[in-house]
């Protein structure tokens, strides 16, 4: 978002010789996320210039940085400034969660309040589960809205987004609070029902809540906790109606007595998981996104968080449909903390997908694979993606990933194969698609020919093999193409002779002629290395013949013995 629009920066006016000097080490360096930190730092002090570093008396004071940081009276160009650094840092580490957060503040305090509230929302596109800014979020809105049904569907959106996050009390804290103050008090029963089943850091306290609210319930709050077709359950007397119980005092307190109870087995179970929940989370020292490796301990203890929080989805895939849907919620949240700080391992990212592909949730299982992708940059994550819209059928969604792809790593051999794939897929015709892929294998070998990459690209010659769809003859005429030149390849000669030499099934062991008469014809074309390497070849091929004429012959044997 571009916040002063048509504004024509004078940098005349910077007299902060600081901010020059940061960014052109930032330009010259644009993935050193500490000078970029720095950039935002000087940035904000842009009226600063470094001479008041020796004649203030209030270097480095609360007092000096605020009286020189940028506000409403600052010229348009220093305000663009800052709203250009911003965005940059941004887009390149959009993980960062307290800058969105500082953005939008920034925004509010020039005056640009609705400029702020898109900040936040475009935050939480990017990373929706962030209690950080979820709660920044709401504190800003506190200050600025008025409305207080649009503060109520606030919190329920980071209520749905951020519930189930381990410290997720921050947040409830706050929703209680708002909720008592403004007397809603059918919303205040529902929201403790939904708490006192996640396990929370200060899970107790909310369960207590509850157990209040069930003592001083009145009639109509008593409605709020309980079912009237389950008061029948809850009783021996076969109370039909809440009229019943608030005629009987002997009823209303065995209702009382029953629902405690119902409770009490809610309360030990959550309790417990937010016991064994503490035994992962206080061994996680950073929690935030840095461009900072993670300890080998912190990446293990999310990866053994991670499993754990599945087994218990699994566990509780037997039973009430209502715990499963819970503990498949926090995985997912524990999942998407995880992201936040290992967004650059793709490890992660490839758990987080196969955790939907298990559910049969294929959208969500590419929507995780796509973000990682576009996060951290990883050649492999995209190769999954293609994977995954070939599995969706969406072959050329596929394909055009895979040309874009194919771009930016011209001399990966995995990304080749990937597209040889699409591209047999794509062609119904059986003479066309034959056509295809031999003359973009061709072309490939063509572009490699005489590169450090060629001898990497001669394993297709192999890869060819592996497509049942091309006709032997064909195979057999691309290759004589290329053993008349002469190609000098360890790769090409395996998969020439695996091809010539190796049977098929309308083919006649008898006629296999050994590859050892041979050897002398292709030493010429081959290193002494790589020579060896197909003698190896050729010993293993015809000692699998002796094997099998052995053991044949035993066949036989036996059955003239049987005879």
């Amino acid at each position: 978002m571009t916040v002063f629009e048509n504004e024509e920066l004078d940098y005349s006016l910077i007299e902060n010789t600081e901010w020059f000097e940061i960014s052109k080490q930032v330009n010259k360096d644009p993935n050193d996320f500490a000078k970029w930190m720095k950039l935002i730092e000087v940035t904000e002090k842009l009226p600063y210039y470094s001479s008041l570093a020796t004649t203030s008396p209030l270097y480095n004071t609360r007092l000096q940085r605020d009286k020189y940081r940028i506000n409403k009276n600052s010229p348009s160009t220093f305000k663009s400034i800052l709203c250009i650094t911003f965005e940059n840092f941004l887009t390149k580490y959009p993980y960062c969660e307290q800058i969105w957060c500082n953005y939008a503040i920034w925004l509010y305090e020039l005056g640009l309040t609705d400029g702020s509230f898109e900040i936040f929302e475009k935050s939480l596109k990017v990373v929706p589960h962030s209690l950080i800014i979820w709660l920044e979020y709401i504190r800003f809105s506190s200050l600025t809205l008025t409305d207080r049904e649009k503060e109520l569907e606030l919190f329920e959106r980071a209520r749905i987004s951020v519930g189930y996050h381990y410290y997720a009390h921050l947040l409830y804290d706050q929703y209680i609070e708002f909720l008592e103050k403004n007397e809603m008090t059918k919303h205040y029963y529902y929201l403790l029902r939904r708490i006192i089943e996640i396990p929370l850091y200060h899970y107790s306290k909310y369960f207590k809540k509850w157990l209040n609210l069930i003592e001083k319930s009145t009639l109509k709050e008593l409605k709020y906790i309980v079912n009237e077709s389950d008061l029948s359950v809850l009783t021996s007397n076969n109370v039909k109606s809440f009229v019943d119980i608030v005629r009987s005092k002997e009823r209303s307190r065995e209702v009382l007595i029953q629902l405690k109870k119902r409770y009490l087995d809610i309360y030990i179970t959550t309790q417990y998981n937010s016991y064994q929940f503490w035994n992962f989370e206080k061994s996680i020292k950073r929690p935030y996104y840095n461009t900072d490796k993670l300890s080998r301990r912190e990446l293990t203890n999310w990866n053994n968080y991670i499993e754990f929080a599945e087994n218990l989805c699994l566990k509780s895939s037997t039973k009430d449909s209502s715990i499963t849907s819970n503990n498949e919620n926090m995985a997912k949240m524990i999942y998407e903390r995880c992201l936040i700080t290992t967004c650059n391992y793709p490890t992660f990212w490839v758990k987080f997908s196969n955790f939907h592909l298990n559910r049969n949730d294929l959208s969500r299982a590419k929507s995780v694979l796509s973000k990682g992708a576009s996060i951290c940059g990883n050649l492999k994550l995209k190769i999954r993606l293609i994977d995954l819209y070939i599995l969706s059928n969406d072959i050329h969604k596929a394909e055009k990933q895979l040309v874009e792809i194919n771009e930016l790593y011209p001399n990966s051999l995995e990304v080749f194969n990937k597209l040889l794939e699409v591209n047999s897929i794509l062609e119904e015709d059986p003479q066309g698609k034959d056509e295809k892929i031999l003359t973009l294998v061709e072309d490939k070998l063509s572009v490699v020919k005489n590169t450090v990459y060629e001898p990497q690209f001669d394993s297709l010659f192999q890869d060819l093999l592996n497509f049942s769809f091309i006709k032997r003859t064909r195979l057999l005429t691309f290759f004589q193409k290329y053993k008349n030149s002469k190609k000098n390849s360890y790769y090409f000669y395996k998969a020439y002779y695996d091809l010539v030499f190796f049977p098929t099934n309308d083919e006649d062991l008898t006629k296999l002629v050994s590859l050892k008469s041979i050897r002398d014809k292709i030493k010429e074309n081959l290193s002494d290395f790589d020579y060896q390497r197909i003698v190896n070849v050729i010993d293993e091929f015809d000692r699998d013949e002796e094997t099998d004429l052995v053991a044949t012959q035993d066949v036989e044997m036996k059955d003239d013995d049987e005879n």
